[in-house]
């Protein structure tokens, strides 16, 4: 076969996808805000083919995947779809990327049957004699079938036979109808699969729960459906789940027998695997960790693994590929095409996505809610901030499909956004006996960086067994039980001091749906959590300001780590400041120390901020815990501490005896 006509399969598939996102824009109703159509709903062909000035056969043939517009009538698309407005940026760029790949395919296909051709004309003119004359005709006979089924795809839409589907295609979970904002971690796959040939190839899709990891594995595997011969799904959520997958694999390849017990009969499929992997893709979906899964991977041959993970750490054994959140965009985009709503939703939109901090399931369970009780996203927005928790649990909303075969889901029910997160906590104290009170800790903080040194530095503010377990390597521990199910980031931030200083401090950071849910069960105890961290910042707190700033007769942050503590701690510090412990003090000296504190200028401003810290820690310890206990001790003490420093330095500081 010639190797154009590969190329035409290629085109067909690029002009599908730009024909599916253009389709989408229609139903949503896309137009320039403002304009005079706008929030007119869904486009009628009809009427868009008037407006771009063509006739309605041309949009159809466009929207059927049989041609492309040419460059001008496409810059009237967007034109018409999305004008200047800056509000469908995303949008008109994704439209844009799909029309320039289906538009170079097509010049490659163009090329290649161009070639083709001038080969054919070239052997004719050579042929001699009544031999070759017959061996030519045959030859061009053939060779016109093929140019015929190679039409011109601007001028005929392609009508090839369907591909038959693969031996064995075995993937039970259902793509959904509006996919959205993963082309390109598709194309990435694709890339990782194929990096090596003649040995295994392993590629790990990790992300929190909710992302949409297994949601983008089985739409790879269904664009993929022809290019193996066997995929196999298999549930990896466990070891024994593992095993039956496994099993069910070897008995439908006939492999193994029935006689066959499960351990021999794993062994025997793993080995076959080896030898006949060519053509084999399979699919590891919600795997806990790497070194559970080693015993159920081929160890040799040709097949192609995809892997579905909360955990990050599969560098070892495959090429990990982040799944994130969506965009406020591409959220909206979702929302907008899930619930049939119009572009002139969009602002709206944005806000509920951004309010759901991105998360696919958490805005699927939302466009339900907003669907079957025929509401808008800003009305959706107002009780959601009413009634947070109640929605986010909510299971008469929640995708059925998304906790089928899930372990801890009753028979028929329906795994929550609040439910998924409870699972990955569940199993994060599995791992590490304190995740959870720490857990507890991070999700009462600002949302902002969460510098870990708070919790080697202020180590000694926080309850037992936590304490302990912070000692030492154990605040990596925790975070590693905690990131194993991606309940928080572990992320570099960096602070440019001038322009020849900057420092990367680690810190960590929480989803904002894993903060609320988190900080629903912190009850009775939001006091005493409150006063913990206080005591914490306190004690982490930038010291022996003044003498830096007097030995070096510079700025008063003439040390750059003084300067990167004091820009990660003042945000965290001074939310648990006015927070509803701010009651526990008298309200003039909190006034007087925040006007002094939060003016720029004051060289008191870091030991001010310090001492307030200490003040309200010591407060909320000497009512809970008593005066003597020796946390509320630590607190009175760091007040004291800072004083002196105050003194030392002959500082006055008029009235702040007071607190």
């Amino acid at each position: 076969m010639p190797p154009f006509l590969i190329d035409s399969k290629e085109v067909e598939v690029a002009r599908k996808r730009f024909a599916a996102c253009l389709a989408s824009h229609l139903v949503g109703g896309a137009r320039p805000t403002g304009s005079p159509a706008w929030k007119t709903g869904p486009w009628q062909p009809h009427v868009f083919a008037n407006d771009i000035g063509l006739t309605e056969a041309a949009v159809a043939l466009w929207l059927a995947g049989g041609s492309l517009p040419t460059q001008k009538n496409f810059e009237k698309i967007l034109k018409t779809l999305f004008g200047d407005d800056h509000a469908h940026t995303q949008s008109r760029q994704e439209l844009a990327e799909l029309y320039q790949v289906a538009i170079q395919k097509q010049k490659k296909f163009k090329a290649k049957r161009t070639e083709y051709k001038e080969q054919i004309n070239e052997t004719a003119s050579l042929a001699s004699g009544a031999e070759a004359g017959h061996h030519m005709f045959s030859d061009l006979v053939q060779s016109g079938r093929l140019l015929a089924q190679a039409a011109d795809p601007e001028t005929q839409p392609p009508t090839p036979a369907e591909p038959q589907p693969p031996a064995i295609f075995y993937v039970p979970v259902r793509t959904p109808e509006h996919f959205i904002g993963r082309e390109a971690a598709l194309t990435q796959i694709e890339a990782s699969l194929k990096r090596a040939e003649g040995r295994v190839v392993i590629t790990a899709l990790h992300g929190m729960r909710g992302v949409g990891k297994t949601v983008l594995a089985a739409e790879y595997a269904q664009r993929h459906r022809t290019d193996h011969r066997i995929t196999w799904w298999l549930n990896a959520e466990s070891e024994e789940s593992t095993k039956s997958g496994i099993l069910a694999l070897g008995r439908r390849l006939n492999w193994v027998t029935r006689d066959d017990d499960v351990e021999s009969a794993v062994r025997k499929v793993m080995e076959r695997l080896v030898s006949n992997g060519d053509g084999v893709l399979l699919i590891y979906d919600n795997v806990t960790e790497a070194d559970g899964l080693l015993a159920y991977l081929p160890v040799g041959g040709n097949a192609k693994v995809i892997v579905t993970t909360n955990s990050h750490a599969w560098g070892r054994i495959a090429e990990p590929i982040r799944t994130d959140v969506w965009s406020k965009e591409t959220g909206a985009t979702f929302l907008i095409a899930r619930t049939r709503s119009h572009e002139g939703d969009r602002a709206a939109a944005e806000a509920l996505s951004e309010l759901l901090g991105g998360l696919p399931l958490a805005l699927e369970q939302a466009a339900a809610y907003c669907e079957n009780l025929a509401i808008g996203f800003a009305e959706y927005e107002r009780r959601f901030q009413e009634i947070k928790l109640e929605l986010l649990d909510d299971a008469d909303h929640a995708p059925a499909d998304y906790s089928a075969g899930r372990e801890g889901v009753a028979a028929r029910g329906r795994l929550t956004v609040a439910g998924t997160f409870r699972l990955a906590i569940r199993a994060a104290a599995e791992r590490h006996s304190a995740a959870t009170q720490f857990l507890m800790y991070l999700a009462a903080l600002a949302a902002h960086p969460i510098p870990r040194f708070l919790f080697v530095e202020g180590g000694k503010a926080f309850p037992e067994p936590l304490a302990s377990a912070l000692a030492g390597d154990g605040l990596d521990r925790i975070v590693a039980a905690l990131l194993s199910f991606a309940l928080v980031d572990a992320i570099d931030v960096t602070d440019r001091y001038d322009d020849e200083t900057i420092i990367a401090v680690n810190c960590l950071r929480l989803h904002r749906l894993v903060r609320d849910i988190v900080s629903q069960d912190v009850g009775d105890m939001k006091d005493e959590v409150t006063g913990r961290l206080t005591l914490a910042c306190g004690l982490a707190w930038p010291s022996h300001v003044f003498e830096r700033y007097y030995a070096e007769e510079g700025t008063l942050f003439f040390d750059p780590d003084l300067h990167t503590r004091y820009v990660l701690l003042e945000p965290l510090s001074w939310t648990l400041l006015i927070s509803d412990c701010m009651g526990l003090l008298p309200r003039e000296a909190i006034e007087m120390m925040y006007l002094i504190v939060k003016n720029p200028e004051s060289e008191l401003r870091p030991t001010m901020t310090a001492i307030a810290l200490f003040c309200v820690a010591s407060v909320i310890f000497s009512k809970l815990l008593g005066p003597d206990h020796p946390i509320t001790i630590e607190a009175f003490e760091g007040v004291r501490t800072r004083y002196a420093e105050l003194e030392y330095y002959g500082v006055e500081v008029e009235d702040v005896g007071d607190i």
